[in-house]
């Protein structure tokens, strides 16, 4: 049982190994430190011939947010991002910003996207972010509605936690992503997983 939640929330293993009773409020990434998760590249020094992905979260309700990310050996960087919490805008406003602002682009191998933007999704191609083929739904497994944001949350939570045969964490965050820094010390739970 250990072993199964040594790369999940301390929280959780807390409560699930030894009964301890535990609330959910709070912060969702606990282990998250910007010096330990500090990354070493950003968007101008990534290695060559490492492949750069994106990931594209529409924001119905929230900002409308591109962060891109790149595996050198085992550990994930994210090393740039397009952050926008204004109003409204086209998504052509958006590929415009992103094709003046952010040099990856052109070498972003493929974005993926919230499941529930297949709408959003089209229109970033129509508007020229990248083809139709590099543009993919993120995969919900199993998991859907809340049990999606939780095994998102989850994997997230592990790769902060785990760690190379260095000590490296699996993920590893630019300073210069400076909003996604700001959220995930931020974001909290809001509600009981019931």
């Amino acid at each position: 049982m250990k072993q199964r939640y040594l790369l999940k929330d301390p929280i959780i293993a807390k409560r699930e190994l030894y009964g301890e009773i535990c609330g959910f409020e709070g912060l969702v990434y606990r282990s998250f430190d910007r010096k330990i998760h500090k990354s070493p590249f950003n968007k101008t020094n990534i290695p060559e011939g490492v492949p750069v992905i994106g990931g594209i979260d529409f924001g119905v309700n929230d900002p409308f947010v591109i962060i891109w990310a790149c595996r050198v050996g085992d550990v994930w960087h994210i090393v740039d991002e397009y952050y926008y919490k204004g109003p409204t805008r086209a998504f052509a406003d958006h590929v415009d910003a992103v094709k003046r602002g952010h040099p990856l682009w052109k070498r972003t191998l493929r974005y993926w996207y919230d499941p529930s933007g297949k709408q959003g999704a089209t229109e970033l191609v129509r508007a020229g972010l990248a083809s139709a083929n590099r543009i993919l739904k993120a995969r919900r497994q199993q998991a859907v509605g809340r049990e999606w944001v939780k095994a998102r949350i989850d994997l997230v939570t592990s790769l902060l936690l785990a760690q190379t045969a260095e000590g490296q964490p699996l993920l590893q965050i630019s300073p210069t992503c400076s909003n996604l820094i700001f959220e995930i010390e931020l974001l909290e739970v809001l509600t009981r997983d019931d």
